[in-house]
């Protein structure tokens, strides 16, 4: 199995992106090389009919990696599906991601712009910010416990028409009589309705890892897929990178959960009136495709009690 490392040519000390710069920076002596001038043009779409058709002779199974670190010598053990990770040891950046079994890789990722100093100090402030934490997670090492992780996300592009059955309701008012006189109270007039609505979707979002809690990674906000570039060796260098546990097809069954809900609403709209019922929305896709994006977060992880927490 082969890892890729880069090495310092002044010093031989191993060298890491730095997203400051947009450099691969020597950890040591701070030599630069390899400026990139990331376009974020060239991500592709992929079809992802003839992904979904061809799926089950593809290899979508959780792996562990080992790898020796070429640096020092010692033997890695990487988590389940983490391609990229620092040596256990000597702290060298090792990417093993070239090497993984998995037919799905990421066509692209959007770098990391925030550097790690400045990662540190709003995550310091936000920590002394939260009264109901621990003192000692609002004391934890950020130089050591804070590192830069890579995790995937699935997007999904394509045209719904939905075809759908039921009921507008037209409010009208009659006078009614009481004992004191009379009161206006509000009828519905209910008539059927049926039609189409035909909707775009672009980039739909599906988080692919469960290290990071769902509604946390969506809180976060701020990511844009346009910003995504092709897949660059030198910007995983000296980040982890994680491989997806969310698999495509129960993905794409969550991107479609997410249109549903804009199609009701756009259902609703062309049924107009009032009040509207919905009976049956039968929706048809069309012009699917995909992509496999890795997206950059400064992430800490803290035990108490016994128990994990990430931020």
């Amino acid at each position: 199995m082969t890892e890729i490392t880069k090495n310092c040519p002044c010093c031989g000390a191993t060298m890491a992106f730095d997203p400051k710069t947009t450099t691969l920076t020597c950890n040591a002596c701070g030599f630069q090389c390899n400026q990139q001038e990331f376009d974020s043009q060239n991500v592709n779409e992929l079809d992802l009919l003839h992904t979904l058709k061809e799926i089950e002779q593809y290899n979508e199974d959780d792996e562990s990696l080992s790898v020796s670190c070429p640096n020092c010598g010692g033997q890695n053990d990487f988590p389940v599906n983490i391609v990229a990770t620092a040596c256990t040891y000597c702290k060298s950046p090792l990417t093993a991601a070239q090497n993984s079994k998995r037919t799905l890789r990421p066509q692209g990722l959007v770098p990391f712009a925030i550097p790690k100093d400045k990662a540190q100090s709003t995550f310091k402030t936000w920590l002394k910010s939260q009264w109901f934490l621990p003192n000692k997670a609002k004391k934890l090492n950020l130089r050591d416990s804070l590192k830069g992780v890579y995790r995937p996300t699935w997007t999904f592009d394509f045209t719904s028409q939905s075809f759908y059955v039921g009921e507008r309701g037209d409010y009208y008012y009659v006078t009614v009589k009481t004992k004191n006189g009379t009161r206006t109270e509000r009828k519905t007039r209910w008539r059927g309705a049926s039609g189409s609505v035909r909707l775009d979707f672009d980039d739909i979002l599906v988080y692919a890892s469960n290290r990071l809690d769902r509604k946390l990674q969506e809180s976060l906000g701020g990511f844009m897929p346009k910003q995504a570039v092709d897949y660059n060796n030198d910007a995983i260098m000296g980040f982890d990178e994680e491989s997806y546990d969310v698999k495509l097809t129960d993905a794409f069954e969550e991107a479609k959960s997410f249109a549903d809900d804009r199609i009701r609403s756009e259902v609703r709209r062309d049924i107009g009136g009032d009040e509207q019922r919905i009976f049956t929305v039968n929706t048809a896709y069309s012009d699917l495709s995909y992509k496999l994006l890795l997206i950059p977060f400064w992430s800490s992880t803290y035990i108490f009690k016994g128990k994990s927490y990430t931020y």
